[in-house]
């Protein structure tokens, strides 16, 4: 049987455990949509590390700038991430600097979806 192309699991709540059992499935998917799943900081890593991921929505999940900072340092060696969505996300002023970062060493992310968070002037320069 074909794998997966995309997993949507939105607007459900997912728990760290299995946040941790879904890295398993994620190796044969392309697209993963988990918005309003109640993510926080501690899995954006490990969701965010996967080579065969090319879009990812964590849009309106509490990741803050912990989760921000983490995933800016999966985007300096990301190679295959091409849409990211990061929209109401609490990311505040030093989680945006992070994702700079990240994004100032990764080739291949074309689009970011950012609306809705708390980045101050600080973020907006960086």
């Amino acid at each position: 049987s074909e794998p997966l192309a995309a997993l949507s699991l939105a607007h459900t709540t997912i728990f760290r455990n299995a946040a941790t059992a879904l890295e398993v499935v994620l190796n044969a998917n392309s697209t993963l949509d988990l918005g309003s799943c109640k993510i926080g900081s501690l899995e954006c890593h490990g969701l965010c590390a996967h080579s065969s991921l090319t879009n990812i929505s964590l849009a309106d999940n509490k990741i803050g700038d912990e989760g921000a900072t983490a995933i800016g340092m999966v985007l300096k060696t990301n190679s295959t991430l091409v849409l990211l969505d990061l929209r109401c996300c609490q990311i505040g002023s030093s989680g945006c600097v992070a994702l700079s970062s990240g994004l100032g060493a990764n080739l291949t992310l074309t689009e970011i979806h950012f609306a809705d968070n708390v980045i101050g002037d600080e973020g907006a320069t960086a």
